[in-house]
């Protein structure tokens, strides 16, 4: 009998221990496949993501954005200067080129809202890739937190290997950003302490705060690293930018955030046997108005002399008499001494100012 039950007992227990890992097994790969959906999912959305021309090619679009608002601008000031916005108040026949202004206008405002648009939607995608890619690292989808029981068993090769860019960020903790002027190299802060949540942020702040020139945002570890180490954000050190330090040596005058169109000029040019004043705008040149000669001619009054007032006579012919000046040195001096000093008084008569000497 005990021969009998000893192999049935070691067979119960090869049989329960199957039966365990059996289960330990298909509960793991409920986890695993459950992981492997998840991670699968938010790799699609990732990759849909960074397929998106908005989320591409942000700052180009942003940069276009700004060069159709400059042309705008610059459309609706040759407008109006042009007198277009008269003839149109005035329901009057447009010329070609106010006809060739107006839809350059219109196209560009068009184009703007167009930009405007897709420089938003960017921005949306940026903050959901940052959100995707926070769950990508918290479901531990990357390639050095994915391993399961079945893959060291078996073997197994997930579907949701993502590599996302390449992030010379991603390993820093807080960062100091700058906004760097590429035409002189000229730097100014963003944030004294940032993280990569908040870059594309900084970055948007950058371009807005210096509208006039081209920038890009650099930053470098906050504490730990000086100016002179920051990076931009494709990592390169701004050391070898060739702006770099540029404004330490030289002044460029034309290198500013505000920079402004100039409104025109004014020349003097030879007419008639004189000269008359033109203003210059852009393409365009136009005399100022010179006084109409057929007007009456202008002379210049001469100064009439008018004589002061003189003092009215008295009744018997005399003048007036004139008012007698104070005598300043008058015989009575208030003198009073003050250890071997002598001072003079002249304020009025108090209790509080001591008697004066005779004079001798």
């Amino acid at each position: 009998m005990t021969g009998f039950h000893s192999p049935l007992a070691a067979f119960l227990r090869i049989v329960t221990a199957l039966a365990a890992a059996a289960a330990f097994i298909a509960a793991d790969l409920a986890v695993a496949q459950a992981q492997s959906q998840s991670c699968a999912q938010i790799t699609a959305i990732l990759r849909g993501i960074e397929r998106n021309q908005a989320f591409a090619g942000h700052n180009g679009i942003v940069e276009e954005l700004r060069a159709r608002q400059q042309q705008v601008m610059q459309g609706e000031r040759q407008w109006i200067s042009d007198g277009c916005q008269q003839m149109y108040n005035a329901g009057q026949a447009m010329t070609q080129q106010c006809r060739s202004l107006a839809q350059i206008i219109t196209v560009g405002r068009t184009q703007v809202q167009q930009l405007q648009a897709m420089a938003q939607e960017g921005q949306s995608l940026a903050r959901n890739h940052q959100a995707m890619m926070a769950d990508y690292q918290r479901n531990g989808c990357d390639a050095g937190q994915r391993g399961s029981l079945l893959d060291g068993m078996f073997g197994g090769q997930g579907g949701y290997d993502y590599m996302p860019p390449y992030d010379p960020w991603a390993s820093q903790q807080t960062r100091r950003t700058v906004c760097v002027r590429t035409c002189d190299g000229f730097y100014w802060p963003i944030s004294f302490s940032t993280t990569d949540s908040y870059i594309a942020q900084d970055a948007i702040q950058c371009h807005e705060m210096c509208p006039g020139t081209e920038v890009a945002l650099f930053s470098y570890r906050n504490p730990g690293e000086e100016p002179e180490d920051m990076i931009s954000l494709s990592g390169a050190p701004y050391r070898s930018m060739p702006y770099a330090f540029r404004f330490r040596q030289e002044v460029d005058m034309s290198c500013s955030c505000n920079t402004r169109e100039p409104a025109g000029t004014l020349t003097l040019a030879e007419a008639g046997g004189g000269s008359q004043a033109v203003v210059a705008l852009g393409d365009l040149s136009f005399p100022l108005p010179q006084p109409d000669p057929r007007g009456p001619e202008l002379t210049v009054a001469e100064a009439i002399h008018i004589p002061l007032p003189r003092p009215r006579p008295r009744a018997d012919g005399t003048g007036a008499a004139v008012a007698a000046q104070p005598d300043r040195e008058g015989t009575e001096l208030r003198i009073v001494e003050f250890g071997d000093r002598e001072v003079r008084i002249v304020g009025p008569e108090t209790p509080y100012v001591p008697e004066g000497a005779e004079a001798p």
